[in-house]
């Protein structure tokens, strides 16, 4: 497990209290780090999850094979991309060198894998976390002016088949 965090406000209070529990858990086993801008991580995770999550749910794929595929992986970069110009809009440092080294990864770590998205839309129809993922990725590029048409269309298919759920996969010929 590999856990990074930060502080919302910086203050001798919340660095203290960081750099604790960075001891703490880090002494447990946990590699720990506790981080003077957690932003350029929670970014990160965030287009990561935007893009094989929701594609492989969309996909109704595991995450080997749609990133096998060279559409599916084509599909998830595109995703990323876009993520990558909205965090650098938002002063993040560029992530895109950061998630070409993390495809790899994910195809051999993750290709047996339904991720939670494709598990909530396929096995248990439920809602996703589309709105705090793509969604807010999209939101985020209008408001600094970065076309995210990926993000876009797929919160809106996400969110389209979230309302639709009994009407998924079945015989519509009324």
């Amino acid at each position: 497990v590999i856990m990074r965090f930060g502080a919302a406000e910086k203050s001798k209070w919340s660095d203290g209290a960081g750099k604790y529990l960075e001891f703490t858990f880090n002494n447990g086993g946990c590699c720990a780090s506790f981080e003077e801008d957690v932003r350029p991580f929670v970014w990160k995770k965030a287009i990561s999850n935007s893009g094989y999550n929701t594609v492989s749910a969309v996909a109704r794929m595991k995450v080997g094979p749609l990133l096998s595929d060279e559409n599916g992986r084509s599909i998830v970069q595109q995703v990323w991309k876009e993520g990558c110009e909205v965090a650098k809009a938002a002063g993040i440092r560029d992530l895109w060198p950061e998630m070409e080294e993390e495809l790899p990864r994910l195809a051999e770590g993750f290709a047996t894998y339904y991720p939670s998205m494709a598990q909530d839309m396929l096995i248990h129809q439920r809602q996703t976390e589309i709105g705090l993922l793509n969604g807010k990725i999209a939101e985020y590029g209008e408001r600094f002016g970065i076309a995210t048409p990926a993000n876009s269309l797929l919160t809106r298919l996400v969110t389209c088949m979230q309302s639709n759920f009994d009407m998924l996969y079945k015989d519509n010929k009324s």
